[in-house]
């Protein structure tokens, strides 16, 4: 499966949602993730042992919908700056990377 890049922005003190639809690199069929689990984690560099976990849920499994996600609990005590970041799925047979990218931690500038 080839794995997809895609960049994120973050603004501090913020939910933050992103959704992701899987598809099979044979035929462009969307993915089945029903026996699938995930992980998903933010970091300064490839090497850093130090890691921000993103929450994962399915919203449709069938359709190989994935979404990661931080609430602003989190977010708030992120750093204004660039990270890398990548999500993996699991099944009993393998563990793939399908989507990786960096992160642009951004300060919000209006407070609600």
């Amino acid at each position: 499966m080839a794995i997809f890049v895609n960049n994120l922005i973050i603004y501090t003190g913020t939910d933050f949602n992103q959704t992701f639809t899987l598809q099979n690199n044979n035929n462009l069929s969307p993915l089945d993730l029903t026996d699938y689990t995930a992980c998903a984690e933010i970091k300064t560099h490839e090497g850093s042992l130090t890691r921000t976990p993103f929450t994962i849920s399915f919203p449709n499994r069938l359709t190989g919908t994935i979404t990661i996600s931080l609430p602003s609990a989190t977010t708030s005590s992120m750093k204004p700056g660039n990270y890398v970041y990548d999500l993996f799925v699991k099944s009993s047979n393998d563990s793939i990377k399908v989507v990786e990218g960096k992160v642009f931690v951004k300060q919000a500038v209006t407070r609600i």
